[in-house]
């Protein structure tokens, strides 16, 4: 009857052990799920600021296009001769086109940054969770083998 209840106790152990580890590994899967929830968030508000930022350059070079066309407009006011005023329009379209150039890849390089970022970040936490586990599961081997080894030791006796 003794060894009835230590292999029940034995028993007993091994499922308590279960237990707490189904627990931690519920916790880690957890974790990981809210830190890719928090890369996804950072993502997405760096690609709002990209979009804010290209909003905000084409209200710039719609701004710049006014200015154009209110220098335009001033040129044939004053009557200044056209080949003069057609030199100054091209030189305004061309520090236009040369500014409006800059911005975009400007911006297409801060989007890429992101994108490199968020994926970096991603593949790391990935990595983490597959070594959480490997872990894990080395820790799951290592308590069945101790287990077994106490069952058989209790047989022995």
């Amino acid at each position: 009857q003794q060894k009835g209840e230590d292999k029940a106790q034995g028993g007993k152990k091994v499922i308590d052990m279960l237990k707490y580890i189904l627990s931690e590994s519920e916790k880690e899967e957890t974790a990981a799920h809210q830190m890719e929830q928090e890369a996804q968030h950072t993502f997405e508000d760096s690609m709002a600021a990209l979009k804010q930022e290209q909003t905000d350059t084409q209200a710039a070079l719609t701004n710049k296009n006014m200015e154009l066309a209110d220098s335009l407009l001033e040129l044939q006011q004053k009557g200044e001769d056209k080949a003069q005023g057609g030199k100054k329009v091209i030189d305004m379209l061309k520090y236009i086109l040369s500014e409006s150039e800059k911005e975009e890849t400007a911006a297409h390089q801060m989007e890429q940054e992101a994108q490199h970022t968020f994926e970096d970040s991603m593949a790391a936490l990935k990595q983490e969770q597959t070594d959480t586990q490997a872990a894990l599961t080395n820790k799951n081997m290592e308590l069945a083998d101790s287990l077994l080894e106490l069952q058989q030791k209790g047989e022995d006796k």
